[in-house]
């Protein structure tokens, strides 16, 4: 009896598996019909879509003439409002912020053709300042490290030697002129122990 369950059990699980395979068959038809049905709409519209043809139109127009890729914009606004004030002339530089994808941080890029001249340059030069202050290169705080960690080094270095923290200033205001408070050569001391990785 046993056995006879076993065996209707193990062709139960072999059917739904079979229909399992067949229904995802069928789904997988199915969507692959839906997504030809997709294209198909998807070309339809690009071919009757004055939109696309238009843009196609302008591209070829590019092509055609050698006026560069920055001028697809000026000409697309010129040819819909028939205003030339209405129409932006792009200058021989292109200027684009984009981020970096391994860092995150932004980065600026200036690009040029072919016909861009020196004074395209010149003329565009305070649009790039403008943006490469709002780089975060730009805006960390500045510092000196190397007058720091010799400062931080020579603190270490005393109170190795035993020295008192007051005997520590007395030493760095004597070599450098500049006056230290107590607490702050402590500092200076714990961050070289980090620097040089003692905790």
């Amino acid at each position: 009896m046993d056995l006879k369950v076993r065996e209707k059990s193990k062709n139960g699980i072999m059917n739904s598996t079979k229909a399992m395979t067949i229904t995802m068959k069928q789904s997988g038809v199915v969507e692959d019909r839906k997504f030809r049905e997709a294209e198909e709409l998807s070309r339809d519209l690009n071919n009757t879509s004055p939109v696309n043809a238009f843009r196609i139109t302008i591209k070829n127009l590019l092509r055609k003439y050698k006026i560069p890729l920055r001028w697809n914009d000026s000409i697309r606004r010129y040819t819909l409002f028939n205003d030339i004030n209405n129409m932006w002339l792009p200058g021989g530089l292109l200027i684009q912020e984009r981020m970096d994808e391994d860092n995150g941080l932004m980065r600026l890029y200036i690009e040029i053709d072919d016909d861009t001249t020196l004074e395209d340059i010149k003329q565009g030069w305070q649009r790039v300042k403008y943006h490469q202050k709002k780089l975060h290169s730009r805006t960390r705080e500045k510092f000196q490290p190397i007058k720091e960690f010799e400062r931080d080094k020579k603190a270490y270095e005393l109170d190795r030697q035993g020295k008192s923290l007051k005997e520590i200033v007395k030493t760095l205001f004597n070599e450098s002129g500049e006056t230290y408070e107590w607490t702050e050569a402590s500092k200076f001391i714990e961050r070289h122990r980090k620097k040089i990785g003692i905790n």
